[in-house]
């Protein structure tokens, strides 16, 4: 194997490869049946641990999207080393409390189990002849890691590995609590990484690290009237597998494995003062019911939070599941705002989602189980934050909560369109209105354009003209015309029947100017109304107050 450095001082890693013999060949396959039962040894030794007659802590793994592959020599992605790790001493479960309690000043002895697989790939080629001489081809050599925002493979040093410990927030996993060790003489130091070598050579390695404390308790462990305090919090002991790596002159430690524990409190008082009373946690067959005096975990060994009941799978039920509601039960009891109901329903993000396979298989589901509609926990809390509560491992929702605010939501909903049915209905009616406006405005529209029509029919100067016209065919009318307009302003009345008399009367008057004209129309006689129809060219015309005179002819224009 050849190293070299590029512009950036990152390695280049070459191999040269050789051909496979079947000895090699064989020998794989021994040490893959071997590594095999090795995997089922380690779970045997989590599940019998102490015989099963004591609960012990469980470790599980943590931030496994953080943890970087490993490769062979012939840089080939290794699968995961198997690790058990047992907690030897230092714990011990309180039902009361339901997690595990360690004393600050007790120490606490972890021993964690590795298998080594000395398999990347069954069916990848072999290295026969490489520059670089190692201790067995099957080895971790190298390491992925991100660097400058690529990944890139990078040789571990000296095949070593550091298993170190800490504690973390169960609440704050990011914050992290040193860990002491103690020495023989008892006196606390510095927690030190465990080196050790992973070489190959052995199918498993084993160490196991003494005298480990917190150095810090947790908080709110006092007890509220002799029980557990609602406040209570919790630590995490985490374990961390690593390899060293070197970038340029610097050491980096890479995180290969890791693993949590569950909840722990961590007390620096005497363990009696958080004693519970003895009392008889069997079941009891009473008036027919079995009963329990302590929380039940059905599918799993592990309560959830401080719940009486819990199952891991599904549960099917034939009735109904209710809850006490009775008024007589409640006090401060106030309206929410239906409006506000509204902007947090509109602000929640419904998604699809799919529990993670190791979650899926411990709950017992199954792969359509999996699968399901509704909130993330953390973002549920940004919005409806009551609806959300811890429970130490992980957050929950309270379903009820966010249908509440639901059924607030559409109450909202209903109201806003009711207050558009009346607006709606409002302006239905003014544009109803409206519409019988412009019917009334577009009939008397046709009726002026009628008596436009009508005007344009008998223009004064049609009347001169024929006046005119009719002058010079007779000239001897006009001393008649004359006579007879002086005549009948000392006349009763006109008859309307000689039509002829009466045009030559009216247009005798021309010449006496104006006022003359007036004096005559005043002349005429005062009869009963007679109504007549306006003659125009328009479908909208209709009976008016105008003289009542039939006429025809020029002299009408007078008349309006």
């Amino acid at each position: 194997m050849l190293l070299s450095k590029n512009n950036n001082n990152l390695p280049n890693i070459k191999c040269e490869y050789g051909t496979v013999n079947q000895q090699e060949h064989n020998q794989r396959k021994n040490i893959h049946h071997h590594n095999q039962q090795q995997q089922h040894s380690f779970e045997d030794l989590e599940d019998n641990n102490f015989g099963g007659t004591q609960r012990t802590i469980k470790f599980e793994p943590f931030m496994k999207e953080s943890w970087a592959t490993l490769f062979d020599i012939n840089q080939q992605p290794l699968p995961i080393m198997p690790i058990v790790v047992v907690a030897d001493k230092g714990f011990n479960f309180s039902p009361l409390d339901n997690c595990f309690v360690n004393q600050k000043k007790n120490h606490f002895q972890i021993t964690v189990n590795i298998g080594v697989n000395p398999l990347s790939n069954t069916n990848s080629p072999l290295m026969g002849n490489c520059q670089q001489t190692v201790l067995h081809q099957f080895a971790p050599v190298y390491v992925r890691t991100e660097l400058q925002g690529r990944p890139i493979l990078l040789p571990i040093i000296d095949k070593k590995f550091y298993l170190s410990f800490c504690g973390v927030k169960s609440d704050m996993q990011t914050y992290e609590i040193p860990i002491k060790q103690s020495q023989t003489d008892r006196k606390p130091i510095d927690h030190i990484p465990v080196c050790f070598t992973i070489d190959g050579t052995q199918d498993s390695v084993k160490q196991t690290v003494p005298r480990l404390h917190f150095s810090e308790t947790t908080m709110n462990n006092h007890r509220k009237n002799g029980k557990p305090n609602p406040e209570q919090k919790f630590f995490l002991l985490v374990m961390k597998l690593s390899v060293e790596i070197a970038i340029g002159d610097e050491l980096r430690k890479v995180i290969v494995q890791s693993f949590h524990s569950d909840r722990v409190i961590v007390r620096a008082s005497n363990p009696g003062q958080f004693e519970q009373p003895e009392s008889d946690q069997s079941w009891k067959n009473q008036n027919g019911a079995l009963t329990f005096s302590g929380p039940v975990c059905i599918g799993s060994d592990k309560p959830i939070g401080d719940a009486q009941l819990t199952v891991h799978g599904n549960i099917a039920a034939s009735g109904q599941i209710t809850r006490p509601s009775d008024q007589r039960l409640k006090e401060n009891i106030e309206q929410i705002s239906t409006s506000e109901a509204m902007g947090r329903v509109a602000q929640m993000r419904l998604v699809e989602f799919a529990y993670k396979p190791e979650f899926a298989e411990r709950w017992g589901l199954s792969e359509n189980e999996r699968h399901r509609v509704g909130v993330i926990a953390q973002e549920l809390a940004q919005v409806l934050p009551e609806a959300v509560k811890d429970n130490g491992d992980f957050l929950t929702v309270d379903d009820t909560r966010i249908f509440y605010d639901t059924v607030a939501a559409a109450q909202e909903l209903y109201r806003l369109t009711g207050n558009l049915e009346c607006k709606i209905g409002q302006v239905e009616k003014i544009s109803h209105k409206l519409a019988q406006y412009a019917r009334k405005r577009r009939q008397l529209g046709s009726m002026a354009s009628g008596l436009s029509d009508f005007s344009t029919l008998f223009p004064a100067q049609n009347f001169s003209s024929s006046n005119k016209n009719n002058f010079d065919n007779n000239k001897r009318s006009l001393s008649q015309s004359r006579t007879s307009l002086n005549s009948a302003a000392t006349a009763p009345a006109i008859a309307y029947g000689d039509e002829d008399n009466n045009l030559k009367t009216l247009k005798g008057s021309k010449n006496n100017g104006k006022r003359e004209k007036k004096s005559a129309l005043s002349q005429l006689p005062s009869s009963s109304p007679r109504k007549h129809r306006c003659r125009s060219y328009s479908s909208a015309s209709a009976y008016c107050g105008r003289p009542q005179v039939y006429c025809h002819g020029p002299e009408a224009a007078l008349f309006w």
